[in-house]
């Protein structure tokens, strides 16, 4: 194709075309972002338990393409958490640990060792190894003496 003295080949014209479309779809994400965050907000406050997961589905993939701002991804996440607490499922990620400091340390709880009839997993290098009570436990190999615990 021939414009004036300028050629247009194919691929030219592919990428007007291709940069027309994606500027109209960033126009219309723009544009609609503020209504799409209210939904989001409506849908989210009269959800129930049920509904959770394919909202949280779908806060996911209108923020992967941008049809949500950071901001407003961040918030709505935010008020999804909130209200998973209000029905009952808890925050999904672990509370933090509180160190204790220098004057209220205390000595750990004594761990009951494994009996000595309990079997283990052998290891390749003659030893016998056990889970018990959150701790690591070894002895020689298939000796049937006291547990050791891993330190």
């Amino acid at each position: 194709m021939v414009v004036g003295n300028i050629e247009l080949s194919t691929w030219d014209l592919v990428g007007i075309v291709l940069a027309a479309l994606t500027s109209g779809f960033l126009a219309f994400a723009f544009v609609t972002r503020k209504g799409r965050y209210d939904a989001f907000s409506s849908d989210i406050n009269d959800a129930q338990y049920s509904s959770l997961g394919k909202l949280e589905k779908k806060l996911e993939l209108a923020s992967f393409f941008r049809l949500l701002s950071p901001r407003q991804s961040i918030k709505l996440e935010t008020l999804l958490d909130t209200r998973k607490e209000d029905l009952g499922l808890g925050p999904q990620v672990d509370e933090p640990v509180a160190f204790p400091t220098h004057g209220s340390l205390t000595p750990p709880a004594q761990v009951q060792p494994p009996m000595a009839y309990q079997t283990g997993v052998l290891d390749d290098k003659g030893y016998e190894w056990l889970k018990h009570d959150g701790a690591d436990w070894h002895r020689p190999a298939n000796s049937g003496g006291e547990w050791t615990r891993w330190q």
